[in-house]
């Protein structure tokens, strides 16, 4: 018996459909590689535009975005800019690229980069800085607790390349950082993450702060584990430079010295915290805001720090302030799990200082009239004493002593002011209870 002429085309044109189909999916595949990186990048410059659109004021432009296989997103020249055109948020260059074929292994491998991004934050009228036009945030939804799961294993990096921020105070000044470097580097999620972040201006001093961070233990969310070191150094800055930043703090329209720091903090299990920090001013001289302000001038002032606290918050906090030659403070404390149920918190406060010095060192910020000149030594020490409550404080006693000693001074038209020679303040078991004051 033979085959029918139909029945012998059969193969030929089962083996003719599947090589149409192979080559329908070859130039279906060839479509979307070449041609969706396109519809890709125009749908992510609209998404862009919109987002930024919602979060600030102003006009949002992006002059490119482009996507390439196998995950990466260019954004060039991202700008949020105002009614003159000035920039308010920026970047020269963002690129974020992801390794898809690691996905398939539970892997996140994302490299990000931003070049020469540029912030303007403006003070506002609390005294905090935002950045420029930024719009009212809206109230968050309620967020369900951290998961304990173990979490996919991420490696990122990503680095901030020549950024600038713009400082705009409550006068309209504007203090520009030319000088904003960072790096994060964290090689899995289970390992520690490394950051790197420099802030300042060239030629001004700045602000570098390192910190590595074990975040997620074992690779799961847990606080109580979290362990790492930070650590900041402050090159130092020319006060004159960044005087729209500090002079208001101060109370001067004018400032001029540096300020120069350097501090090691360390996290252990528990969050269990210890360090200790320094910070510097040399040279300093700040004019008031009136013309007749007594100038505030001194030659050296420092502020040195240094704790522990275990994982109930118990621990020694140690504190000294010096202001050059006419002021000096010293606390000495010890805290005894202060946010539990009944907790304490104790020290010792000394300080010396001379009165006469102290006006002059620090001029308008004390508001003693000018012309008006007091002398005297001061000399105090206190034992403190304070209970708590869930962190609340419940009770407080008080002892000790402040001395005057050799106290004279004139008015502003050269008479003496009628002033004792000696004056002391004792606190012999002063005690608060809350709704209180006994001695």
């Amino acid at each position: 018996m033979t085959d029918s002429p139909e029945t012998r085309r059969r193969p030929s044109f089962i083996r003719r459909l599947i090589r149409n189909l192979l080559i329908l999916a070859v130039v279906l595949a060839l479509l979307v590689y070449f041609a969706a990186p396109s519809v890709i990048s125009g749908i992510a410059r609209r998404q862009i535009e919109d987002q930024f659109a919602q979060r600030f004021e102003g006009n949002v432009t992006v002059a490119r975005c482009t996507f390439s296989w196998p995950a990466e997103v260019k954004i060039e020249s991202l700008a949020v800019s105002d009614s003159e055109g000035h920039t308010r948020l920026g970047a020269e260059l963002v690129e974020t690229k992801i390794d898809l074929w690691k996905v398939f292994s539970e892997t996140y491998v994302v490299d990000i980069r931003v070049l020469a991004p540029h912030v303007r934050l403006r003070e506002s009228a609390d005294g905090g800085y935002r950045i420029d036009g930024m719009k009212e945030s809206q109230p968050e939804r309620d967020e369900e607790p951290p998961s304990s799961s173990t979490l996919p294993d991420i490696v990122l990096n990503a680095s901030l390349e020549r950024g600038t921020i713009e400082v705009v105070n409550a006068r309209g000044e504007t203090l520009t950082i030319d000088r904003l470097d960072g790096r994060i580097a964290w090689p899995s999620t289970r390992e520690p993450l490394d950051l790197n972040l420099v802030v300042g201006k060239m030629g001004a001093g700045a602000l570098s702060v390192e910190a590595s961070l074990n975040l997620f233990p074992e690779g799961r969310p847990d606080e109580e584990r979290m362990t790492g070191t930070v650590s900041y150094e402050i090159e130092p800055l020319d006060l004159a430079v960044w005087a729209p930043l500090f002079a208001p703090l101060a109370g001067v329209r004018s400032l001029d010295g540096s300020l120069a720091g350097k501090g090691d903090f360390r996290i252990d299990e528990g969050l269990a915290l210890s360090g200790e920090g320094s910070l510097n001013l040399r040279d300093v001289f700040g004019r008031g805001e009136a013309p007749d302000a007594r100038p505030i001038s001194f030659k050296e002032a420092s502020l040195a720090m240094s704790f522990t606290a275990d994982d109930r918050g118990s621990g020694t906090q140690r504190v000294n302030m010096k202001l050059a030659d006419a002021f000096s403070m010293d606390f000495d404390g010890r805290t005894r799990e202060p946010l539990a149920a009944s907790g304490e918190v104790a020290g010792k406060l000394t300080v010396t200082g001379d009165v006469g010095r102290l006006i002059d060192r620090l001029g308008s910020m004390l508001d003693v009239k000018p012309g008006v000149t007091l002398n005297g030594a001061v000399d105090g020490a206190f034992d403190l004493t304070m209970t708590l409550a869930d962190g609340t404080p419940q009770s407080a006693r008080l002892d000790g002593s402040l001395k005057l000693s050799g106290l004279s001074g004139k008015d502003e038209t050269g008479r003496s002011l009628p002033l004792a020679s000696e004056a002391r303040l004792d606190a012999r078991q002063l005690a608060w209870h809350g709704k209180g004051v006994s001695a």
